[in-house]
């Protein structure tokens, strides 16, 4: 979490926040470098918020919370220009590891690149599924083919990153969303394709669409 200089940040704003229990030092002075300490270091958290936000949107008990308009800022805040109306799920195909924990450690930076990966692709964001696989939220722009191509292009991509960065392979499945058909009823179906691409072997597995609109 705390990478490169976040933990002298971090240690330095715990020092901050001791002097100012402590009444040591000036006052002032500490609050000023505690913000802009807590500022940089907002970053480090940004996977969380976007998992929590995804889990929300794929929740069954919370269909159309995100379709209210004082969620359109937080919509915005995620790169999102409007609700996500396609669902890729990947499944990471793993074998009985030597070191468990370093299987672990793997499977969580793939899922935290995978936020990265989605916010560099744009009208994208990533989400957890349990502590082995990624979902991808679309919110896609162009004809049915054009949203099916752009599924496919990046299942490729996430394909590459999780071979090339952490040894992993990938099974796809794919689901598209309307206004009635729930996200959370397109995510399930997605997760059904993936789980049926897994099941078949190991490997590189292109989204099978499950409901694909």
């Amino acid at each position: 979490m705390l990478d490169g200089d976040r933990a002298a940040a971090f240690e330095r704003l715990l020092a901050c926040i001791a002097q100012l229990c402590s009444g040591e030092g000036d006052a002032e002075a500490l609050v000023n470098e505690a913000t802009v300490l807590r500022a940089a270091l907002e970053s480090a958290r940004s996977a969380e918020r976007v998992w929590d936000a995804v889990r929300t949107m794929v929740d069954d008990r919370s269909p159309r919370t995100w379709q209210s308009a004082f969620r359109a800022f937080a919509l915005a805040s995620l790169g999102l220009g409007r609700i996500p109306d396609h669902v890729l799920v990947a499944f990471a195909a793993t074998r009985l590891a030597p070191d468990p924990v370093d299987e672990a450690i793997r499977l969580d930076a793939f899922q935290r690149r995978a936020v990265q990966l989605a916010r560099a692709t744009g009208g994208v964001i990533a989400g957890q599924v349990g502590e082995h696989g990624a979902v991808f939220l679309c919110a896609g722009s162009g004809s049915a083919d054009q949203r099916r191509r752009q599924l496919l292009h990046l299942a490729d991509r996430a394909s590459r990153l999780a071979q090339r960065e952490f040894g992993i392979a990938l099974h796809f499945g794919a689901s598209g969303a309307s206004e009635s058909t729930p996200l959370s009823r397109s995510y399930h179906a997605a997760l059904g394709a993936a789980e049926s691409a897994l099941s078949r072997g190991f490997g590189w597995s292109p989204p099978s669409p499950a409901s694909t609109t």
